[in-house]
Protein backbone atom coordinates (compact mmCIF):
# COMPACT_ATOMS: atom_id res chain seq x y z
CA UNK A 1 0.00 0.00 0.00
CA UNK A 2 3.13 2.47 0.97
CA UNK A 3 6.29 1.73 -0.07
CA UNK A 4 9.31 2.92 1.86
CA UNK A 5 13.09 3.27 0.28
CA UNK A 6 15.92 5.74 1.02
CA UNK A 7 18.89 6.42 -1.27
CA UNK A 8 21.56 7.53 1.19
CA UNK A 9 19.50 10.85 3.04
CA UNK A 10 16.99 10.82 0.39
CA UNK A 11 13.53 9.10 1.40
CA UNK A 12 10.63 7.82 -0.78
CA UNK A 13 7.49 7.54 -0.04
CA UNK A 14 5.47 5.52 -2.65
CA UNK A 15 1.71 5.73 -2.12
CA UNK A 16 1.13 2.01 -4.36
CA UNK A 17 -2.67 1.23 -4.10
CA UNK A 18 -3.96 2.02 -7.06
CA UNK A 19 -5.26 5.88 -6.92
CA UNK A 20 -4.31 6.17 -3.34
CA UNK A 21 -7.76 6.85 -2.05
CA UNK A 22 -8.03 7.75 1.57
CA UNK A 23 -9.87 5.57 4.10
CA UNK A 24 -8.64 4.61 7.88
CA UNK A 25 -6.46 1.64 6.60
CA UNK A 26 -4.23 3.99 4.26
CA UNK A 27 -3.97 6.86 7.09
CA UNK A 28 -2.75 4.42 9.29
CA UNK A 29 0.19 2.85 6.86
CA UNK A 30 0.87 6.23 5.15
CA UNK A 31 1.67 7.17 8.99
CA UNK A 32 3.69 3.66 9.74
CA UNK A 33 5.59 4.80 6.65
CA UNK A 34 6.51 8.11 8.13
CA UNK A 35 7.60 6.14 11.60
CA UNK A 36 10.19 4.02 9.44
CA UNK A 37 11.15 7.14 8.26
CA UNK A 38 12.30 8.86 11.04
CA UNK A 39 13.44 5.98 12.76
CA UNK A 40 15.94 6.40 9.50
CA UNK A 41 16.16 9.68 10.23
CA UNK A 42 17.44 8.49 13.52
CA UNK A 43 20.36 6.11 13.03
CA UNK A 44 21.74 8.93 10.52
CA UNK A 45 23.46 12.12 10.59
CA UNK A 46 23.31 15.19 8.13
CA UNK A 47 20.61 16.61 5.86
CA UNK A 48 18.15 14.68 4.78
CA UNK A 49 14.75 14.59 2.49
CA UNK A 50 11.45 12.70 1.91
CA UNK A 51 9.92 12.47 -1.41
CA UNK A 52 6.25 11.47 -1.87
CA UNK A 53 5.11 10.41 -5.12
CA UNK A 54 2.82 7.61 -6.16
CA UNK A 55 3.04 4.64 -9.01
CA UNK A 56 0.02 4.71 -10.64
CA UNK A 57 0.62 7.34 -14.08
CA UNK A 58 -2.87 8.44 -13.62
CA UNK A 59 -3.65 9.47 -9.86
CA UNK A 60 -1.06 10.99 -7.46
CA UNK A 61 -4.26 10.54 -4.82
CA UNK A 62 -7.57 10.12 -6.13
CA UNK A 63 -8.85 11.41 -3.01
CA UNK A 64 -11.27 10.00 -0.08
CA UNK A 65 -12.47 6.83 -0.66
CA UNK A 66 -16.15 7.27 -0.81
CA UNK A 67 -17.17 3.41 -1.20
CA UNK A 68 -15.84 3.15 2.06
CA UNK A 69 -16.90 6.16 3.63
CA UNK A 70 -20.34 5.61 1.88
CA UNK A 71 -20.72 1.84 3.16
CA UNK A 72 -19.82 3.59 6.65
CA UNK A 73 -22.93 5.78 6.17
CA UNK A 74 -25.07 2.93 6.95
CA UNK A 75 -23.47 1.53 9.78
CA UNK A 76 -20.59 2.32 11.55
CA UNK A 77 -20.05 0.35 14.81
CA UNK A 78 -16.45 0.87 15.50
CA UNK A 79 -16.46 4.28 15.08
CA UNK A 80 -13.99 4.39 11.73
CA UNK A 81 -15.61 7.46 10.30
CA UNK A 82 -14.71 9.72 13.48
CA UNK A 83 -11.47 8.08 13.92
CA UNK A 84 -10.66 8.80 10.00
CA UNK A 85 -11.34 12.28 10.25
CA UNK A 86 -8.94 12.63 13.55
CA UNK A 87 -6.58 10.46 12.09
CA UNK A 88 -6.18 11.84 8.88
CA UNK A 89 -6.11 15.62 9.94
CA UNK A 90 -3.47 14.70 12.41
CA UNK A 91 -1.39 12.84 9.46
CA UNK A 92 -1.62 16.37 7.66
CA UNK A 93 -0.27 18.17 10.13
CA UNK A 94 2.29 15.39 10.92
CA UNK A 95 3.33 16.30 7.43
CA UNK A 96 3.72 19.99 7.60
CA UNK A 97 5.64 19.30 10.63
CA UNK A 98 7.95 16.39 9.37
CA UNK A 99 11.76 17.14 10.78
CA UNK A 100 13.01 17.16 7.20
CA UNK A 101 12.08 18.51 3.74
CA UNK A 102 9.23 17.36 1.83
CA UNK A 103 8.36 17.46 -1.30
CA UNK A 104 5.14 16.00 -3.61
CA UNK A 105 6.10 14.80 -6.86
CA UNK A 106 2.79 14.79 -7.92
CA UNK A 107 2.75 12.31 -10.92
CA UNK A 108 -0.90 12.82 -11.96
CA UNK A 109 -4.22 13.86 -10.61
CA UNK A 110 -4.73 15.04 -6.97
CA UNK A 111 -8.41 15.43 -6.22
CA UNK A 112 -9.70 16.37 -2.62
CA UNK A 113 -7.69 14.26 0.33
CA UNK A 114 -4.67 13.84 -2.24
CA UNK A 115 -4.76 17.35 -3.11
CA UNK A 116 -4.42 18.10 0.99
CA UNK A 117 -1.68 15.81 1.25
CA UNK A 118 0.18 17.60 -1.39
CA UNK A 119 -0.35 21.03 0.14
CA UNK A 120 1.03 19.80 3.10
CA UNK A 121 4.38 19.17 1.83
CA UNK A 122 7.14 21.71 1.63
CA UNK A 123 7.36 21.37 -2.03
CA UNK A 124 5.08 20.34 -4.63
CA UNK A 125 6.68 19.27 -8.12
CA UNK A 126 4.15 18.41 -11.12
CA UNK A 127 4.14 18.20 -14.63
CA UNK A 128 2.46 21.22 -16.75
CA UNK A 129 0.98 19.04 -19.48
CA UNK A 130 -0.70 16.60 -16.66
CA UNK A 131 -2.97 16.05 -14.32
CA UNK A 132 -4.80 18.07 -12.04
CA UNK A 133 -5.59 19.63 -8.54
CA UNK A 134 -8.91 19.96 -7.27
CA UNK A 135 -10.54 20.30 -4.04
CA UNK A 136 -13.92 18.61 -5.42
CA UNK A 137 -15.29 18.91 -1.65
CA UNK A 138 -15.93 22.71 -2.44
CA UNK A 139 -18.23 21.86 -5.21
CA UNK A 140 -20.17 19.03 -3.31
CA UNK A 141 -20.34 20.71 -0.10
CA UNK A 142 -18.28 18.44 1.47
CA UNK A 143 -17.83 19.74 4.87
CA UNK A 144 -14.07 19.54 5.69
CA UNK A 145 -12.90 19.03 9.84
Amino acid sequence: MIEVAHDGAIHTLTMAAGENRWNLEFVRAFDAALDTVEAALAKADGPAALVTTATDPKFFSNGLDLAWISALAESDPDGERAAFSVEFMTLMARIITFPIPTIAAVNGHAFGAGMMCALCHDVRIMRADRGFLCANEMQIGFRIP
